[in-house]
């Protein structure tokens, strides 16, 4: 799990995210994030939680809802 929650992180999500093959959850509720989910999010095959509720505007993806755990 890589929790980021609460960090005022800001500014779009990096495509580098895409990296992350065996990430299984990802945590940055809580943030200033705003754009769109980087497509390369798709590359997180492991992926099973995203969690990016309480942020600025953030663009869903639809490729991601097949995700047990999907927090917009």
């Amino acid at each position: 799990m890589c929790n980021l929650s609460g960090l005022n992180l800001d500014g779009e999500i990096s495509p580098a995210i895409g990296q992350l093959k065996a990430l299984l959850s990802i945590d940055l509720r809580s943030n200033k994030l705003s754009g769109q989910i980087p497509d390369e999010i798709g590359d997180c095959s492991s992926l099973e939680s995203l969690d990016l509720s309480f942020n600025d505007a953030i663009k869903s993806l639809f490729g991601i809802i097949s995700l047990s755990g999907t927090y917009l």
